[in-house]
């Protein structure tokens, strides 16, 4: 989670910039929640199960543990029909 710290003198877009910046906040926590699935890639040293928002692995334990959501970006993962 980034945490913002917006100093009011310095923000010569004032109140507007920060109200952006929320809205920006809510609407990406949001759509995270919207469950996608997983892609199955495959490197020169490791394959597996990945998120397809950034790339991290969404398995463990060798592919017997699917994680619900990526324990990197918060992306939920949709194991149905995979």
């Amino acid at each position: 989670m980034e945490i913002y710290q917006i100093d009011m003198d310095e923000n010569p877009g004032g109140i507007s910039d920060v109200t952006d910046l929320i809205k920006s906040s809510i609407l990406s926590a949001v759509k995270k929640q919207v469950p996608q699935k997983p892609y199955y890639r495959v490197e020169e040293d490791t394959e597996g199960w990945a998120c397809p928002i950034c790339d991290m692995g969404v398995t463990v334990d060798h592919g017997r543990i699917r994680n619900i959501y990526c324990s990197n970006c918060g992306q939920a993962i949709d194991w149905e029909d995979v």
